[in-house]
């Protein structure tokens, strides 16, 4: 007995590749909203968020967390080495969306030109010396759950108060959000290098322990309909298909999943992806009532509600704002 998944190209998709499918938005797709048909980003697009933490990362342990005033600056968790006091891990995790091709570097490289605008500023750095920026990759899963993180760091040299300390910061975005990691040590501590490489690592660590979840209009995927013609693969708009010992029982289309029995699981998987090829559903998006699973003894739960904007705003969350710096 066999079967599987084909997306439209042809190349056949395991059931287990189909249960952790990597969300993808492929742009030009008809299916794709215009831009004065989008919901908009915050309280439409992305309603709700759930990210599960760890309380212990390696030698880090989280102390506590900070959530900012507006709800697009999101929230911060603070993780502490309990063997040196002086010594701590600062987290943020804000919204960012789907992000274009090349997003991320700029706003990395715009949050460091912000930490290098704060030199000689009133109650901040005398000095303010950066190092390159650096990609790096976070791997998640293994085998066809594999799935790369696109990632950058940089090290500084700040002098406050007379003082010197040698800091870095990694910066990515997974499911949605933005992940910002800052790390700062007096400067005979750590050489540069060091901490930039000791925050890469525990930075890698965190995300492969977290688990976003979000919810919204992100979760749109086509409805399900029972086949009322036989099924045939080559369709004009086909993107996806499944067969079972040859006999083709689903075909996904942009606005509609056809199958010959809508109540079977399957037919839900094949929804899922076409959903994540198409981009009708957003990267870790679910739908309300997958929500809530429950919290394991060694995460702790940020949860964030978004609410329909205002009439004087459209939405949107800002990329960066001055407290995303991660200075001070």
């Amino acid at each position: 007995m066999s079967g599987g998944f084909r997306a439209r190209n042809g190349r056949r998709l395991s059931w287990w590749l189909l249960l952790f499918a990597t969300p993808t938005v492929m742009a030009g797709e008809p299916d794709t909203p215009r831009k004065d048909e989008a919901a908009p980003f915050l309280g439409g697009f992305l309603t709700e968020t759930r990210i599960l933490y760890p309380l212990k990362l390696e030698a880090w342990e989280a102390l506590g967390e900070h959530r900012f005033e507006l709800a697009e600056l999101g929230a911060s968790v603070r993780y502490q080495d309990p063997s040196r006091e002086d010594r701590w891990l600062d987290a943020y995790f804000y919204p960012a969306g789907v992000l274009p091709p090349d997003r991320l570097r700029k706003d990395v490289q715009q949050t460091v030109d912000e930490i290098s605008s704060l030199a000689g500023r009133a109650n901040s750095y005398e000095r303010v010396g950066m190092g390159t920026l650096r990609p790096f990759v976070i791997t998640l899963g293994k085998g066809k759950e594999k799935r790369d993180l696109e990632a950058y760091s940089v090290s500084m040299q700040l002098r406050r108060k007379g003082k010197g300390y040698h800091s870095a910061m990694v910066m990515l975005v997974h499911d949605m959000y933005y992940i910002k990691t800052r790390m700062t040590v007096e400067e005979d501590q750590l050489e540069q290098e060091q901490i930039r490489t000791l925050l890469e690592q525990s930075t890698t660590g965190l995300v492969r322990a977290l688990r976003v979840s979000n919810t919204g209009k992100c979760w749109n995927p086509a409805p399900i309909v029972a086949a009322t013609a036989p099924l045939e693969l080559g369709r004009p708009g086909m993107v996806a298909s499944a067969d079972k010992d040859g006999v083709i029982w689903g075909v996904a289309y942009a606005d509609r999943i056809e199958v010959l029995d809508p109540q079977t699981p399957q037919a839900r998987v094949l929804q899922v992806v076409a959903g994540n090829a198409i981009g009708r559903i957003g990267p870790g998006c679910k739908p309300p009532e997958d929500m809530n699973p429950a919290v394991p003894e060694d995460m702790r739960e940020l949860r964030f509600e978004y609410s329909a904007p205002k009439d004087d705003t459209d939405g949107t969350a800002p990329r960066l704002r001055g407290q995303r710096t991660g200075a001070g």
